[in-house]
């Protein structure tokens, strides 16, 4: 009988794996490729208004109150002698009775005499006049400025025998003249024995 060979069986060769070449394609599977998600949405996102053909509504303004005039009219004088010979001394309120007009006024008053006196001016100023100081005169026109609905005094000192006069007022928009004339006379002076 033949003698069995001592050797071992041949190992088969491994098999060799293709790489691919420059210019083949892969066998490898494509990368997968991503698409950009879009970004989320929130509640308080506002969206602009749809356009309008409409004008908007303009939005009224409120009317002030009406003003009213103020009211300016002369009270009752007050005569008195004053300290030299045959001079008196007249105070006129000069009254303002309501209004809310919010601006200064312009006041005029004009005295008329009965007869010729002497104007001895205007004590403490204020006012304006036309004549001056121991004018002899048959009358006087005085102006002044109030604040708004604000009165006061028009005062003057007159030298006669017994002078007496009409004096009428005259402002811008005084809404009444039925309240703006007034009159004085004076007394007799008493000379001391």
């Amino acid at each position: 009988a033949p003698a069995a060979d001592p050797s071992p069986a041949p190992t088969p060769e491994p098999t060799p794996v293709p790489t691919p070449s420059e210019g083949e394609p892969s066998a490898s599977p494509p990368a997968a490729t991503t698409e950009p998600t879009p970004a989320p949405t929130t509640d308080t996102e506002v969206s602009a208004p749809p356009p309008t053909s409409e004008a908007p509504t303009p939005t009224p303004t409120p009317t002030p109150p009406p003003t009213t005039p103020t009211d300016f009219a002369l009270g009752e004088p007050t005569v008195t002698n004053d300290s030299a010979l045959l001079q008196r001394r007249v105070v006129v309120p000069v009254l303002a009775d309501g209004g809310t007009d919010p601006v200064a006024r312009t006041v005029t008053v004009t005295v008329a005499f009965d007869g010729r006196v002497t104007f001895r001016g205007i004590p403490g100023g204020g006012w304006s006049c036309d004549a001056q100081r121991d004018q002899k005169v048959t009358s006087v026109t005085c102006s002044t400025t109030f604040a708004a609905g604000q009165g006061g005094t028009f005062p003057f000192k007159v030298k006669g025998v017994r002078p007496a006069g009409t004096l009428t007022l005259t402002a811008p928009d005084d809404p009444r003249a039925d309240n703006d004339t007034t009159t004085f006379r004076s007394r007799g002076w008493l000379l001391p024995l």
